[in-house]
């Protein structure tokens, strides 16, 4: 959820925390995760855009936390590069 905030991925950050208030958490830890939860209900609801991935058969925004890696418009399968982890344009003939 950190990580999200500070690359300004504000609708990853939402998921991640609502993920935590379903976990138990220890008291110390408590506080800090409901603060980083109001700061990011603040913001817009939307992540920064050069990190949304984008499906290349139908050129839609998807989230970045996909479940079956698959577009949610089309549901065509992500493959994904195995060194930069980036989604390839592949074209199937």
């Amino acid at each position: 959820a950190k990580i999200s905030k500070s690359l300004e991925a504000f609708q990853t950050a939402r998921v991640a925390y609502e993920k935590l208030s379903t976990l138990k958490i220890p008291n110390d830890w408590l506080s800090e995760i409901e603060i980083g939860n109001l700061m990011v209900r603040s913001k817009p609801f939307s992540d920064k855009e050069n990190l949304v991935p984008i499906c290349n058969r139908c050129i839609h925004d998807n989230q970045i936390i996909i479940q079956d890696e698959v577009c949610t418009t089309c549901y065509h399968k992500f493959v994904r590069s195995s060194i930069s982890y980036e989604i390839l344009p592949l074209v199937e003939f």
